[in-house]
């Protein structure tokens, strides 16, 4: 919306900003972002402006929490998702229990990240960090996630694979004819496949319906004791208070 006006400008001017950002067609959460990232420019770099527009920015920031919080406990109350056994039910008939969507869904079960599995093959723990990774160590598959949406939060994270689920993908591996260096997946985004692939079985959604039903199996029993809370937190690479708004009722 700004083209090539000076920013510094525009941040002065809190009614035309707030207005730009209130009629743009971005979703509640971005233009609470939006307006975050602009009081964070003027309180870091010092930026003098008016007071009566950076009230207006401030009381705009509030407003637009207050709808995010609203519309989140308006999804957790009327939105549902599968338990992940009738899901992966649905996928192995469609697809079959090899198939690339079936192992997809596996890996996300166990490491409920989010688009990161662009998964280079290789034989032991690389040096390099530049990329994301699937270690075919002998025993238990091992996957290195370096390159993420939270990355400088949560620095790099490594998960063992289960036993199970490294059969499985030794399988696919072999296959696929796939080689070291070579991606389990492909190096580019597996989110239009999954929402596609969902589509065939009738499930409407993707990656984010994948930590929606993590979320809701783990964090909301009853069962799951709040160390173990912070731990799924820190396994899915986002915020405590974020994995509570993940989760919904089951279908």
């Amino acid at each position: 919306a700004l083209n090539d006006k000076d920013l510094q400008t525009e941040i002065k001017n809190g009614v035309t900003l707030v207005k730009q950002i209130k009629d743009s067609d971005f979703s509640a959460n971005t233009k609470a972002g939006m307006i975050q990232i602009v009081l964070f420019l003027i309180k870091n770099f010092n930026l003098t402006i008016d007071a009566d527009d950076l009230l207006m920015l401030n009381t705009y920031f509030k407003e637009s929490k207050v709808t995010v919080e609203s519309e989140v406990q308006i999804k957790k109350e009327t939105e549902t998702v599968m338990h992940w056994k009738d899901y992966l039910e649905l996928v192995v008939n469609e697809f079959g229990l090899n198939s690339k969507m079936h192992v997809l869904a596996l890996l996300y079960k166990e490491v409920t990240m989010r688009d990161d599995f662009q998964l280079k093959i290789v034989s032991r723990k690389p040096k390099t960090t530049d990329e994301n990774y699937i270690v075919l160590n002998k025993n238990q598959y091992s996957i290195i996630i370096n390159n993420y949406k939270t990355d400088k939060t949560y620095g790099q994270i490594i998960v063992k694979l289960s036993k199970e689920l490294t059969k499985t993908i030794d399988l696919y591996i072999k296959k696929n004819d796939l080689k070291q260096n070579d991606y389990l997946f492909g190096n580019f985004s597996q989110s239009s496949f999954i929402r596609y692939s969902n589509s065939k079985i009738g499930v409407d959604g993707g990656i984010s319906m994948f930590r929606h039903m993590t979320c809701s199996e783990l964090v909301a029993n009853p069962k799951t004791k709040a160390k173990d809370k912070i731990k799924i937190a820190k396994r899915m690479a986002h915020s405590v208070y974020l994995q509570g708004t993940y989760c919904r009722e089951f279908a």
